[in-house]
């Protein structure tokens, strides 16, 4: 293959792409089949289409199309430049990855078996965030609200996680989050979310679903059509997800789910022990992002100063443009006024309210203004004080 690539006419590309297949030949120019089609397309080469090959292999009869006559409306060659090569993998920087996954893994399980949380069947007094999540029902869904059986278990489940988190820094919290619909952010709400030592982590614990396909009959078709035979529906499993939804770094667990032979609270020490965990990563990434956007705030203002300057600059240019026009127009005024002051004329002559003479001296008066205003000083101040607007 050509370091710099490949010239080729019109002509030997089309005996060319009907000679070998096009993913065969985009191969020897270093090419994808799309960008050698597209380069054909671009010179009117027309070129096999799906099945050409085949066929041809199977001996059936195959149409070649001919080359149409260029007439100068498109380039008689090409110059191919092969695709650049994509980076190698870098074996070792994944090895590290997996290392440090593993390490952190590991570091989670070990915490985790030093952690014992026994969620209570009976709560008197709950958690406070908890508490305000039943003052908001009440106020505005149903002042007699009372949460359902799956409920109760979530709330006491989530009573156990946040009173373990705050013994280790960690706090829940009841506040603005956005909420989702399998998988798609749907809207912003209110509900829980964790913070550990001032990082916010946003989670869900949810019922999860499970899809469900029924004929239609009869007696549930209800408003839809004769045409639907199926009705697709998901329905509660009555078992619980706790997942986390703020991105932790490669290695981190993020999701749980229970299962019939194992629940949601054997998991609990390992979710704390993860939650803590990622608390140097989070705020790793957070001082990441501060040192980031600090970065961008000062390209934006150099990059302000630097168009306002601009602006500045081609505002005094035209501000100068100006003033030279307006200068010609005084010397041209000032001309006039010179041939008419040469003429012979009746000085006590009345013409309006005025003699002759008093209009000579006013016209020399008002040029005298005006040619003052071109003086350097006066230009180069009126220069300085352009805006950028």
């Amino acid at each position: 293959m050509a370091p710099n690539g490949f010239a080729v006419t019109r002509e030997e590309l089309y005996k060319q792409v009907w000679e070998t297949p096009m993913r065969t030949l985009a191969q020897q120019y270093g090419l994808s089949d799309n960008g050698l089609a597209k380069i054909c397309r671009r010179l009117n080469i027309p070129y096999p289409g799906r099945g050409f090959w085949r066929k041809r292999e199977t001996g059936k009869k195959v149409k070649i199309k001919a080359l149409p006559s260029n007439n100068g409306k498109y380039p008689n060659s090409v110059h191919i430049t092969p695709s650049p090569k994509p980076d190698p993998i870098d074996l070792d920087k994944l090895r590290m990855r997996d290392e440090e996954a593993n390490a952190v893994l590991q570091s989670i399980s070990t915490n985790a078996r030093e952690i014992s949380i026994a969620v209570p069947k009976q709560i008197s007094s709950w958690h406070p965030a908890i508490v305000k999540l039943f003052d908001h029902h009440k106020r505005y869904y149903s002042s007699q609200y009372e949460p359902t059986g799956i409920q109760k278990r979530q709330y006491r489940i989530l009573h156990a996680l946040f009173r373990e988190l705050e013994k280790r820094g960690g706090r829940g919290c009841w506040g603005e989050v956005w909420f989702e619909h399998r998988g798609v952010r749907s809207r912003r709400d209110v509900g829980f979310y964790l913070t550990i030592h001032d990082e916010r982590l946003d989670f869900i614990l949810e019922e999860t679903e499970r899809y469900v396909k029924t004929p239609i009959t009869e007696a549930n078709r209800g408003w839809l059509g004769p045409g639907r035979k199926w009705l697709h529906e998901y329905l509660p499993t009555g078992l619980l997800r706790f997942k986390i939804k703020t991105y932790l770094h490669y290695g981190f667990p993020n999701c749980w789910e229970e299962t019939s032979e194992t629940p949601l609270e054997e998991s609990l020490p390992e979710i704390v022990a993860t939650i803590v965990a990622s608390n140097s990563y989070l705020a790793d990434r957070r001082k990441e992002r501060e040192r980031e956007e600090r970065r961008r705030t000062i390209l934006a203002q150099k990059k302000y100063r630097s168009e306002r300057r601009q602006k500045i600059r081609e505002n005094q240019w035209k501000q100068f443009l100006e003033i030279s026009n307006q200068y010609d127009v005084v010397q041209k005024a000032r001309a006039l006024l010179n041939k008419l002051t040469s003429e012979n004329f009746n000085a006590s002559m009345r013409i309006g309210k005025k003699d002759t003479g008093e209009w000579l001296t006013w016209l020399e008066t008002r040029i005298h203004d005006e040619e003052d205003k071109f003086e350097c000083e006066s230009i180069l101040q009126t220069l300085s004080e352009a805006k950028p607007y």
